[in-house]
């Protein structure tokens, strides 16, 4: 995983996405639903999982995204290997590269998986606005 924690890095645009990243799937990893408090109370939040129909928009729908999600046999964490992000005043956006974990009945898999998002700055905290994973295909 990537270290942003150190003193010169705190608080640099990609240290609060890397933060976000490993709140958000500290909670996922656990089925833990207080994930939606990870996300930016507005109608327009949006969440696009990398398989097929994996759209939600708003926060209900988010919900019941997890829903489904922590009913499956898997959990899902996430290993940061790099980080690009911008911020201006309070949003921020980026693009991180690593590797999505999944265990199961069938073991562990790790396989490369990147995240684009755009977090909003609510207070002292950072809430997704959008959370975009996808998993890279090799080119022919």
């Amino acid at each position: 995983m990537m270290d942003n924690r150190s003193k010169e890095n705190v608080g640099t645009p990609a240290a609060i996405a890397e933060e976000a990243l490993r709140e958000f799937f500290r909670r996922v990893s656990r089925r833990d639903m207080q994930v939606m408090g990870e996300f930016a109370p507005t109608g327009d939040v949006l969440l696009v999982g990398s398989e097929h129909g994996e759209l939600a928009v708003g926060l209900p729908a988010i919900a019941a995204f997890f829903q489904r999600l922590f009913e499956r046999e898997r959990t899902f964490s996430w290993n940061t290997q790099r980080i690009d992000a911008t911020r201006s005043a309070d949003v921020l956006w980026f693009f991180a590269e690593g590797h999505m974990v999944v265990d199961g009945p069938a073991g562990r898999a790790s396989s490369p998986y990147c995240i684009g998002g755009v977090l909003r700055q609510q207070g002292d905290r950072w809430l997704w606005s959008l959370y975009h994973g996808s998993e890279p295909v090799p080119s022919p």
